[in-house]
């Protein structure tokens, strides 16, 4: 029952997830590569919500392939009571150069 699909790591999300003004619940987005670095998969983007009486769990609401096919670091986003307005940024998660051992700065490529 968790957001995080089935096949990839969840490795990046928002540094300022917000709060839906009508249902008070958490909105917050990750990009998840996957799980298989040399797989022909593409990155996806889950927005998720997480309900103030279940902290636990994380209910995804929308999923999405970057158009880059790379899910970037998406610093923070915009939210309406309908949509969250997400900005595809320059800066990615290169899962393979973590997996080989770069650093994390290393591992995040601005394009």
């Amino acid at each position: 029952g968790d957001a995080e699909p089935a096949g990839y790591m969840c490795t990046i999300g928002t540094a300022h997830s917000l709060f839906h003004t009508t249902s008070g619940d958490l909105i917050s987005q990750m990009g998840c590569s996957p799980e298989n670095p040399l797989s022909a998969k593409k990155d996806v983007v889950v927005v998720y919500r997480m309900k103030r009486d279940d902290p636990t769990r994380r209910i995804r609401i929308a999923q999405f392939t970057p158009s880059s096919g790379v899910a970037s670091y998406m610093h923070s986003f915009g939210l309406t009571d309908d949509f969250a307005v997400l900005v595809e940024q320059a800066i990615s998660f290169d899962m393979r150069a973590m997996v080989d051992g770069s650093s994390m700065i290393d591992g995040m490529p601005v394009n």
